[in-house]
Parts: C-alpha cells; sequence; structure tokens
C-alpha cells in the first residue's frame, strides 16, 4: 500500500518531522512516494495511493491538492505548530479529508468551522536525534542554562534575569540572541550562538545543560483568536527524550495525558520561574530524578513511531467507515 508524501520545502523543523514520518511509515510496512510538487508525481503512484499525508506549515499548493482530490485520494495533515498558525490553518483545512492537530485546543475550533474529522494528535520525536548520551557530546556544549530558540520577549527578559540575579553560565542558541542581548552579550558567563543549529546540536546541548528552559511563545504573538496553548510543544518531548531537566512557564489541565507534573518544573510567572533555577541550580539529585522520570515516560509512549501508528489506526478506521473519503 502506497502513501503519497508531500515533504515540506521551506522549513527545517518540518524537515525533521518529514524525514522521521516517512521512515515510520516504511516501518509500518507502507510504500511512500515523498514528493514536493505535482511534476514528481507519476500515474503509477496516484493509481496505488491509499491516502496523501502531510504537515502543515503556514501554506499549501491548493491547486496540487485539489488535483489529487479530483483522483479520488484521501488527503490528510497534521497541523504541528497550533494555535501559534491557527490563521494561516484555517485557510485551507477545508482542502483535507481528515485532519490531525498537535494541539488540542485547535480540535474544537476546526470543528465549529464545519470540519467534522479532526483529532488531537501531539506531537513527538525521533528517538534517533534525541537520546540520552552521544560520544560526540563534548565540554563546548555545556552550560548551566540553556535556551534553544527564537528570542521573544519573555525568553529575553528571563535570561536578562539568569545573568543579572545568578552566576549561572547561560547559552543561547538562535537567531537575533546577539541583537538583543547587547549589553548582556559581554557578560562571561554568556554564550551565544546567533544562527539556527541542526536537531542533533539542539540535542547535545539539551544533554550538556544542567537546566534547559522551555519558554513558549508569549500571548501576544498568537493568531487573532487568541486560542490558549494546552498541550506540549515540541521541545518538552525532545528534552526529555534527552534524559534532560526543564524548567518550563506552561501549565497544563490534569486531564492531559502528560508526564509534566511529577517529570519536569512548570511555573506561573517569571519570579517564580527564577526561584525554581536557582533552587535546582543547588539540587543535581532531585534535576536527575525528574530528568529520568521524563526519558522513560517519553521513550515509551511519544516517539514519532507512536504517533504514526496512532494516526495510521485512526486514518483507516475512518476511511473504512466512510467510503464517501475513498
Amino acid at each position: 500500500m502506497n502513501i503519497l508524501y508531500v515533504r515540506s520545502t521551506s522549513n527545517p523543523f518540518y524537515q525533521y518531522i518529514d524525514d522521521a514520518m516517512i521512515s515510520c511509515f516504511q516501518t509500518f510496512g507502507y510504500q511512500v512516494s515523498a514528493i514536493e510538487t505535482l511534476d514528481h508525481l507519476t500515474e503509477r503512484e496516484v493509481k496505488q495511493t491509499a491516502f496523501l499525508f502531510t504537515t502543515i506549515y503556514q501554506t499549501v499548493d491548493d491547486v496540487f491538492l485539489k488535483h489529487i482530490r479530483d483522483q479520488g485520494i484521501p488527503l490528510v495533515a497534521w497541523v504541528c505548530e497550533g494555535p501559534y498558525y491557527v490563521d494561516d490553518a484555517l485557510k485551507f483545512i477545508h482542502l483535507f479529508d481528515i485532519i490531525f492537530c498537535a494541539e488540542k485546543n485547535c480540535v474544537a475550533v476546526y470543528h465549529e468551522l464545519g470540519h467534522q474529522q479532526v483529532y488531537h494528535l501531539p506531537i513527538g520525536f525521533d528517538p534517533h536525534i534525541y537520546h540520552k548520551h552521544s560520544s560526540n557530546d563534548t565540554s563546548t556544549f555545556f552550560s548551566d542554562v540553556c535556551l534553544v530558540g527564537y528570542p521573544y520577549a519573555n525568553r529575553i527578559s528571563f535570561v536578562q534575569r539568569v545573568l543579572k540575579e545568578t552566576s549561572s553560565t547561560v547559552q543561547v542558541v538562535g537567531h537575533y540572541w546577539r541583537d538583543v542581548l547587547d549589553i548582556e552579550k559581554r557578560n562571561p558567563r554568556l554564550k551565544v550562538i546567533n544562527y539556527w543549529i541542526p536537531s542533533h546540536k539542539a540535542a547535545a546541548f539539551y544533554r550538556q545543560a544542567n537546566i534547559v528552559l522551555n519558554l513558549y511563545h508569549p500571548y501576544e504573538v498568537k493568531d487573532r483568536l487568541r486560542i490558549p496553548s494546552s498541550s506540549p510543544n515540541a521541545r518538552t518531548y525532545e528534552v526529555a527524550a534527552c534524559s534532560a531537566f526543564q524548567l518550563t512557564d506552561q501549565y497544563f489541565r490534569d486531564d492531559e495525558r502528560t508526564f509534566l507534573h511529577p517529570a519536569i518544573q512548570p511555573f506561573k510567572h517569571e519570579e517564580e520561574g527564577i526561584s525554581w533555577l536557582k533552587y535546582y541550580i543547588d539540587h543535581s539529585e532531585e534535576r536527575t530524578r525528574k530528568a529520568r522520570v521524563a526519558f522513560d515516560i517519553v521513550h515509551k509512549n511519544d516517539t514519532f513511531m507512536n504517533r504514526t501508528q496512532q494516526l495510521i489506526t485512526k486514518t483507516n478506521a475512518i476511511l473504512r467507515t466512510n467510503p464517501l473519503l475513498t
């Protein structure tokens, strides 16, 4: 059975997901035709396709999707970054027969807009990249406190306070950090990598940090619908998969099946976050214990292999009971 997989062409994070998901589909016995445009598609591949699958970022080729749908092929998508790009997703979810959402709060939004086949599928991680040990890790990756990601205002503020109120070394990684930390960059305790790094290097920084900061997008950069986030982001799973301890500004509802409460440390506001950071810097055994709990849970439940199995099972069940989709 064949899956027509439309790869992302622009975002490195989605290319990482694509590589992992294609491998997982193949492990489950599917033939995967991975393409980027209609020009790369053969008539034979169309006839043998069970369904089309793609991960949605900010744009899709609607002409291409309509052509595939006209061939009688069901269209399946995974929206991996809600709620931050929900405005973009709303422009094209109607093109798909089945939608999976990494953000649980987006499911009801899409339902209200008339899309009935929408389901929650949390993001996952690739254990071949995010794991506990690597012989390539060196002391150059070490820090007391590490943050990988874009310098949103809440992240800048927290890093500035760590440098001002503690003696910890701080590693920040990502575009524009050197621009926004003009004064702090003279601090010998601060190390800045001012560009994007591939996933395997991010994993090395997580493994070598005493505390990884997992600070979510601030509310003001979210979409006009202002949908709050209630599901773990990708970094939650990736940091846990490296057996690294993380401090996060995100609380989750009790009905979410997550490891967050016993295994990582959330905080409600910046003052509390700084207090917890000071505490855990001095309590390495507790950091290690929590990191081990998180590691065991995510490697059992939250790999891309787990997500692929869940996606295949749900998709096949829907297609069997909805013949109009095939």
